[in-house]
């Protein structure tokens, strides 16, 4: 999971470990433990995808990567 995180020339390596994950969690006291099993998975699963979805797919990053077209 997260396969590309550590790699060297990621500028978020080391940012992006379990631990940091479920500290993160904890500080959101709903996050994951509200609703039935099938929810809970939904929801950490759509963080995942959104998070995923904002670094470009890689977990490269630490924010979020815009693009700016020229033809807009």
């Amino acid at each position: 999971m997260l396969k590309h995180r550590n790699d060297v020339a990621c500028q978020g390596k080391g940012f992006y470990t379990y631990e940091a994950f479920i500290a993160a969690a904890k500080a959101f006291g709903g996050f994951g433990t509200t609703g039935d099993d099938a929810t809970k998975k939904r929801e950490i699963a759509a963080f995942l995808a959104q998070t995923s979805h904002e670094t470009t797919g890689t977990f490269f990053f630490l924010s979020e990567v815009i693009y700016y077209s020229l033809f807009d």
